[in-house]
């Protein structure tokens, strides 16, 4: 009996570890297998993960799938596993995602929906929805669902950022009015000009139509503007600028373009030229380039002109730093520049004979939105100039402007 007993006890020893054994290489592979897939192997994570059965390693094989780009697969398997396994929330969050990743909108709100209904995380599976929503550009059904959502967690960034986009988004149009006074100390006169600007998001670009009044030299005159920033492609756009006046405050016709490139690691230049054509001063050409490097919040750029003119020719420098807040629509930016100013052409060219060429000047300038509609804006400037007649005089200029999306 002895004898029974002991070789009974022996052969089950052996089944435990011939199982503990076969457990133990499985582990080993599914191990071998993640590490493949997060060093960006996924074809050899993929062939390991598929000789493993168990619902850990066919989850993974599912990400590793999304991972790579073949949404359809990984989809394949994530099905599978729902209806093998419909009570595992898991299996809704690696499905929905991966729609999501896919840009199968329907099919991710569809999982996250599912995922709900399992008792899955509210937080997690509502944002993909928000996320596919955006993705499918049902953007007012995007903001209640993310309204909605942050009652539920009112201090949660990533929602925030959410809504902020989606707003942005929602609100194609905006109209600004925009006042600045400028006061001369070389003979205290003061010039008042104020602008109506309607903005608008189109399918190519955005479009900007605006209205100039301006109180100077005792006269007053108005301008129609319209500017438009056409897309190219992804590296590209365009900037085109056309102006017209009946008055002697402004130039009779103006218009302009400029071509941008974008670069990787935040770079971007600029190549253009600008024309006015005053009654009295002829035409004055504008020649500049600009580069631009966008780090953190912040942005440089440097603008050279180059101005030529009936008069003779000049130039201005200028350099710009801007911050972008947390909203990324209020600023705050700083310019310095010197040299000839443009601008004074449009303020000189069609009234006097001179315009100012050596001048030193700084600009700050305050962008703040109120909530995701309404904001207002702040101008500020000094300038130090020497005119012609070899006149020192300095302007000093403020400015308050309103703006609302809509």
């Amino acid at each position: 009996m002895r004898t029974v007993f002991f070789s009974l006890f022996l052969l089950l020893s052996a089944v435990g570890f011939s199982q503990t054994n076969d457990l133990s290489e499985k582990d080993s592979i599914f191990q071998v297998a993640r590490n493949f897939a997060f060093e960006g192997e996924y074809e050899k994570s993929i062939v390991l993960l598929q000789t493993i059965p168990t619902l850990e390693a066919k989850q993974t094989l599912a990400r590793v799938f999304a991972w790579s780009g073949e949404y359809n697969n990984s989809l394949t398997i994530s099905n599978q596993l729902i209806l093998e396994f419909p009570k595992v929330v898991s299996n809704y969050q690696i499905a929905a995602t991966t729609a999501l990743w896919g840009s199968m909108w329907s099919a991710s709100y569809k999982f996250a929906k599912e995922g709900l209904q399992n008792n899955g995380d509210e937080l997690i599976f509502k944002t993909i929805q928000i996320k596919a929503l955006m993705g499918d550009k049902k953007w007012t059904e995007a903001e209640l669902l993310c309204k909605a959502t942050l009652l539920v967690d009112p201090k949660n960034e990533i929602l925030k950022k959410l809504l902020q986009l989606i707003q942005q988004k929602l609100f194609q149009k905006e109209i600004l009015l925009n006042h600045t006074q400028d006061y001369f100390t070389l003979d205290s006169s003061l010039w008042k000009n104020t602008s109506f600007i309607m903005k608008n998001k189109t399918k190519y670009g955005p479009l900007i139509i605006s209205a100039n009044h301006s109180n100077r030299f005792n006269l007053k005159g108005l301008q129609g503007e319209l500017e438009f920033y056409p897309k190219i492609d992804s590296n590209y756009y365009a900037y085109i600028d056309v102006g017209l006046s009946n008055t002697e405050l402004f130039p009779n016709f103006r218009n302009g373009a400029s071509i941008f490139r974008t670069f990787k690691k935040g770079y971007e230049l600029e190549l253009g030229y600008r024309n006015m054509n005053f009654k009295e001063a002829g035409n004055v050409w504008f020649y500049l380039g600009s580069a631009t490097k966008y780090f953190g919040n912040n942005s440089l750029t440097y603008r050279f002109t180059s101005i030529h003119s009936p008069e003779g020719q000049s130039a201005t420098h200028g350099l710009k730093l801007t911050h972008f807040f947390k909203d990324e629509k209020s600023t705050l930016s700083a310019e310095v520049g010197s040299g000839s100013n443009a601008r004074d052409y449009q303020a000189y060219g069609s009234v006097k004979p001179f315009s100012n060429i050596n001048s030193k000047r700084l600009q700050i300038d305050y962008r703040r939105f109120i909530n995701h509609r309404i904001a207002f804006s702040i101008t500020s400037a000094y300038e130090s100039a020497v005119y012609r007649e070899n006149q020192q005089g300095q302007r000093i200029t403020l400015g308050v402007g309103l703006s609302s999306k809509f």
